[in-house]
């Protein structure tokens, strides 16, 4: 295992206003609240050195303690449905660095709705990241498929005149919403994503991001079945 000699802050964004899917992060999920998932896979990681619930949500927080995670009050005007993420993670380094004379090297920000992510895809993304003069890096689904537009708002045309076989297409990189690291340089400017841009790709079967019941319904089924083959 390689050594990484930097300071890996892990942030866990959770607020308490879902609209798809009304207080899913703290829903059982085959017997244990969504958020934890994170928690914990955060927690089991080698590298990660402090892992922080930050919510606007008492019951979320409370939910979270049991976990082993760090808990910080996020205010109410960071927890709107416009907010953007940036703010949210600078108030956190904002806090640590007032209350323990804190600052972490590298910032990782897993949402907590994506249960099936474990601490070996953390840990993998971190060795890759630092392995690398990368500023930031996201996990990817990389697919080898046919791309379409709509046209007209009916039809589809291919991007390409041709189709080409599988082995000959340029691979499509889609964000997955799973991982994220950033440079705490970068991330005190205000960009999760930015700079010299690494991938971490994942498989689609680990990458259910949970915004409403039918996800809620479909990682449940992956986890049970998961464990019907362990």
């Amino acid at each position: 295992m390689p050594v990484i000699d930097k300071k890996i802050l892990a942030i866990i964004p959770a607020r308490g206003g879902s609209k798809g899917l009304p207080g899913k992060n703290i829903k059982l999920l085959v017997g244990k609240p969504l958020i934890a998932y994170s928690i914990e896979a955060a927690k089991k990681s080698k590298h990660v050195d402090r892992v922080i619930v930050t919510s606007d949500d008492k019951n979320i927080l409370e939910t979270s303690a049991p976990f082993g995670a760090e808990l910080i009050q996020r205010p109410a005007e960071l927890a709107l449905d416009e907010t953007k993420m940036p703010p949210v993670i600078q108030h956190v380094i904002d806090t640590l660095k007032t209350k323990d004379n804190y600052r972490p090297d590298i910032v990782l920000l897993l949402q907590p709705t994506c249960p099936l992510r474990t601490s070996k895809h953390i840990d993998e993304a971190i060795e890759h990241f630092s392995a690398n003069d990368f500023d930031s890096l996201l996990s990817v689904l990389v697919l080898y498929k046919q791309q379409f537009v709509v046209e007209n708002e009916k039809y589809l045309q291919p991007l390409l005149k041709e189709r080409p076989n599988r082995q000959d297409r340029k691979p499509v990189i889609l964000e997955n919403g799973v991982i994220y690291l950033t440079m705490i340089n970068l991330m005190e400017q205000g960009t999760i994503v930015g700079g010299k841009i690494g991938y971490y790709p994942m498989h689609i079967a680990d990458s259910p991001n949970i915004d409403d019941q039918e996800d809620f319904l479909f990682a449940e089924r992956l986890i049970k079945g998961s464990r019907d083959h362990e």
